[in-house]
């Protein structure tokens, strides 16, 4: 299985290779190394690491980032269902790149209306198309990537998988012993609970939901130093209470 730095080094030469454009391998290959990264539990701040230390390349993508969603637009409607999988990465690719980038200034008119008109071009093949199959999506991609099951949603059990293996590589780079390493096992209960619960069990106890503090931790603790957690976090609790 490729791991974590050589979807990184697969990256680089991807971008690498482009002659005056940004090929679609590239934006590929940056939903690549995100889900690599979830996979293998790679921890958060080797993960901002690795985005400091490739912010040349993922300018260079940004650059081309309108001509690569027009790409996509033109070519969408002659792909097969071989094909798309392969779509469906392009636009995590995007999506974790406008998220990188929403820092640096909102999104222009330009490209909001480009992103708008891809996705309503992706729900219209996701129909024809149906969900992508569990072993042509690669495992770590985030369950608010919608594109990858539409027109169905991901179980709420895989959504609190992912939830947990964010977890696990924040719990692997905690002191043991410390108060976050203990917050953080508190955090992993829950959800271990909350994937079996989703996975068996159509409702749940109103005592049960009212005993989760994931979503409180979440907002107080996470919010403004790991939002990507603190979305994974909440995302499940708000699962939680739908099934109360």
């Amino acid at each position: 299985m490729i791991g974590f730095d050589d979807e990184v080094t697969r990256l680089r030469q991807a971008v690498a290779e482009g002659i005056g454009s940004v090929s679609l391998d590239a934006v590929r290959a940056v939903a690549a190394v995100e889900a690599a990264a979830v996979r293998d539990l790679v921890a958060p701040h080797e993960v901002a690491s690795m985005r400091r230390d490739n912010a040349d390349v993922f300018a260079t993508i940004d650059h081309h980032l309108d001509s690569v969603v027009d790409s996509v637009l033109d070519r969408i409607d002659q792909i097969d269902a071989y094909d798309w999988p392969g779509v469906c990465a392009v636009r995590s690719g995007i999506e974790h790149l406008m998220a990188w980038a929403a820092g640096a200034g909102p999104v222009t008119d330009v490209r909001r209306r480009a992103l708008a008109s891809l996705d309503a071009e992706l729900r219209h093949a996701g129909v024809a198309f149906g969900p992508v199959q569990d072993a042509w999506r690669p495992a770590g991609i985030p369950p608010h990537h919608w594109w990858w099951w539409h027109p169905a949603v991901p179980s709420p059990a895989l959504v609190a998988e992912h939830a947990r293996l964010l977890t696990d590589a924040r719990i692997a780079c905690t002191p043991a012993g410390s108060s976050v390493h203990a917050m953080l096992q508190s955090i992993r209960a829950q959800l271990v609970f909350l994937e079996d619960a989703f996975a068996t069990r159509a409702t749940l106890a109103i005592s049960e939901v009212n005993r989760l503090t994931i979503g409180v931790i979440a907002v107080r603790e996470f919010e403004d130093t790991d939002p990507e957690y603190c979305d994974a976090l909440t995302h499940v609790a708000s699962l939680a209470r739908a099934r109360a």
